[in-house]
């Protein structure tokens, strides 16, 4: 029989661990009551699904809004179950939790702008004060922050070099956040080997991005 101490410490331990679960779970669940009856395998399913791409091998997949960046690292083993082709390279140009705005400069130049900029602080932000304690966006931010970390930030105008583009950051936030990025890319927007993709929230699916004429800009709306 468990001493008095003992069975607090147990009942304490008992409930950081039910809360902990509840925490975690309770977003996820929201996906699996809008897409299924298994939130997990379905969201990451959905979110890694980019659709046959017979070409893919060949080509860069551009998708403006990221539901989840870090979903893709299921990318390469899924579509290899679905015998379907690895693309040569995924970009993500922003998440998509919250609207995006695309605007395209020359033939080779992007810039987009979130809102609330890149990496914005989980539950942060004018967008929370009528959302529910638990929310589908809150879990997929914590997840973003471990692709990477509040403690190594972008300056203004630092450049990150990718195969085939090369992406600075053009404003920040208040909070020294990146708010802009440029994207530049080494052949015309509108190459073959680029395939643009925007995500759907209402579908929960992947689709065709038509980008703007030049000198104009588009908005996706967001999950928020």
């Amino acid at each position: 029989m468990l001493s008095p101490g003992a069975r607090r410490v147990s009942a304490h331990a008992a409930s950081v661990l039910l809360t902990g679960i509840g925490l975690v779970w309770a977003p996820i669940q929201m996906v699996g009551d809008t897409v299924g009856s298994d939130p997990v395998g379905t969201a990451v399913e959905r979110f890694s699904d980019l659709g046959l791409l017979p070409h893919a091998a060949r080509q860069d997949v551009i998708i403006v809004n990221a539901p989840s960046p870090l979903s893709f690292g299921y990318l390469q083993d899924l579509r290899s179950l679905h015998n379907q082709q690895v693309p040569a390279h995924i970009r993500t140009l922003a998440p998509g939790y919250f609207s995006v705005e695309i605007s395209v400069v020359d033939s080779h130049t992007v810039v987009v702008r979130p809102e609330d900029g890149y990496l914005p602080p989980p539950g942060g932000g004018r967008r929370w004060d009528k959302q529910p304690p638990m929310h589908l966006v809150y879990t997929i931010q914590r997840m973003d922050r471990l692709c990477r970390s509040s403690a190594f930030p972008l300056a203004l105008h630092e450049k990150v070099r990718l195969t085939g583009m090369c992406a600075e950051v053009t404003a920040l936030t208040e909070d020294g956040r990146p708010a802009e990025a440029t994207m530049r890319f080494d052949r015309p927007l509108d190459d073959q080997s680029l395939v643009w993709l925007q995500w759907n929230w209402e579908r929960w699916a992947y689709e065709p991005f038509a980008l703007p004429p030049i000198g104009h800009t588009v908005r996706l709306k967001g999950l928020l």
